[in-house]
Formats: structure tokens, sequence, C-alpha cells
């Protein structure tokens, strides 16, 4: 049985490759980031009204302004260039190693304004780099 045929058997008629570019013969197109990106936020669900109000008092604590952060979910990580990135924060999902760039590792956005022992261990992580 093929691997299309047993997802369908399962009803499963979307999925999504986790690493594309492992594929021979696709063309993975790079995602583009805006020359003013400073910051990454690598999470799988786009951030609510409130949590974006956190997030950019978050990233003003390390002066980034929300205008220079740039949202893309986890799996696009491989389509970027990080040259020019400062920093990649890595919220809801496994942190990546990356060189020459300042990394954190969340829970959700939510969770970390509502946890003082998660906003606290984000915090740490935020001055480590000073």
């Amino acid at each position: 049985m093929s691997n299309t045929s047993f997802l369908q058997e399962m009803q499963i008629d979307q999925w999504q490759v986790l690493h594309p570019e492992r594929l021979e013969g696709v063309d993975i197109t790079p995602i583009s980031l805006p020359e003013h990106c400073r910051m990454l936020l690598i999470c799988p669900n786009v951030p609510t009204s409130a949590e974006r109000t956190f997030l950019a008092k978050v990233l003003g604590s390390f002066k980034v302004s929300i205008d220079d952060a740039f949202l893309l979910e986890p799996q696009q990580l491989s389509q970027v260039d990080i040259a020019n990135v400062e920093w990649v924060w890595f919220c809801q999902c496994e942190p990546s190693e990356l060189e020459s760039v300042k990394t954190l590792h969340s829970e959700s956005l939510s969770l970390v304004e509502s946890n003082k022992e998660h906003k606290q261990a984000l915090w740490k992580q935020i001055k480590s780099y000073e």
C-alpha cells in the first residue's frame, strides 16, 4: 500500500511535509525578510491581540520594536537567511541550534505573561545576553 493510499484510508486528505528541503527534486522558495527585521518569532500560532501587547513589552526590554519582528512557523525557519537577524525566539516549539544569533525559548506568550516562573525564566534568558 502506498503512503498516499494509507493516508486516504485514514481519511487524511491534507498533510504538510516538515522538511521539504530533504525531498529530492523539490525547489524550496526562500522567504525574504524585511531589511529592518531584527527578531524572528518562531511560533506555530499567530499571537492574539493581547499576546501581541505582551510581546511588544518584552521586545522593548531589549530595544526591539514589534515592527522589527517577523513571525514564522517552525517548519519555515529553514527557508530564511538569518544572517542579519539579531534575535530568534522559539515560542511553543522546540528550539533549533543557531549560531551568531541570540536565542530565546518559552512556552506560549499568554502562559509566560500569566506565570511568574515562566516570566522569570524568559527574563533570565534575555539578561544573559547583556
